[in-house]
């Protein structure tokens, strides 16, 4: 068996220190015979002149020591992932005027809309759309108004934000975060104008509550096209653009994500 050291060089964590809710991405020098995470199996593909896996962890993956293991041309391999604890901040937010909803009646319409939008993102195609590191959206990406895990408290209902909310200008173009294909271009009564981008291998970005819209359904996108622009269509209490990356149906911290796959 060869020594730790040269079993490690063919792989890494590029995540070593995460939190519930970000994304695991590990590197491999060559493909791997197997590879898994916590025991449980990952989906390997190649990336420019290596190979990748990404794994969502949940909001309620537990904290403390974990371990990525392969097995490379027949010789195991393992490394250490420290997952930390995590306190997302908690805020009072009224539902706005203009929904017209309660509370309960809020909650069950952003049940009902995540259900359809889940069946959507959770196919695991076989091809991989991008061949580049992925990007922000928007020209000037400073602003964040609500970050992922932010708790919203809405009456006596507790709503965890699944996304990034970026501030910017109405009409403010929107970029893809990397190419790929859109599955959805559609107006949604809870999100708004809403676009869906399938970027392959159970990866997913959605940008919520545009605008308008100007990439139709089953077209190619590379990154940094234009697909829409800012608003405040659907259940928006103000104008700005809300990003959402899935892997796997899983959503996952945008900005870790993007900062970590490269």
């Amino acid at each position: 068996m060869l020594p730790f050291s040269a079993c490690a060089a063919r792989m890494q964590a590029l995540t070593p220190r995460l939190m519930p809710g970000q994304t695991l991405v590990a590197s491999f020098s060559t493909e791997p015979d197997s590879a898994s995470f916590d025991g449980a199996p990952l989906i390997v593909f190649p990336y420019r002149d290596s190979w990748r896996a990404v794994t969502p962890l949940s909001l309620s993956a537990r904290p403390g020591a974990h371990t990525l293991r392969a097995v490379i041309r027949g010789e195991a391999a393992s490394a250490a992932v420290t997952v930390l604890a995590r306190r997302d901040a908690m805020i009072d937010l009224p539902v706005p005027t203009k929904l017209a909803q309660t509370p309960k009646q809020l909650v069950r319409s952003l049940a009902t809309t995540n259900t359809s939008i889940n069946s959507a993102v959770t196919a695991v195609g076989t091809t991989i759309l991008f061949a580049k590191p992925f990007g922000l959206p928007l020209a000037d990406n400073r602003r964040i108004s609500s970050p992922f895990g932010e708790v919203r408290k809405t009456g006596e209902e507790r709503i965890v934000h699944l996304g990034t909310d970026f501030s910017a200008r109405r009409g403010a173009p929107v970029g893809a975060i990397n190419a790929g294909t859109a599955i959805a271009a559609y107006a949604d009564p809870t999100y708004g104008n809403s676009v869906i981008i399938d970027h392959g291998r159970g990866i997913y970005s959605l940008y919520l509550h545009l605008d308008s819209i100007v990439v139709a359904r089953g077209e190619s996108v590379r990154k940094g096209s234009l697909i829409g622009t800012v608003g405040d269509s659907g259940m928006a209490s103000g104008v700005h653009l809300h990003l959402s990356v899935k892997i796997r149906g899983q959503s996952v911290d945008p900005i870790q994500f993007v900062s970590a796959f490269r």
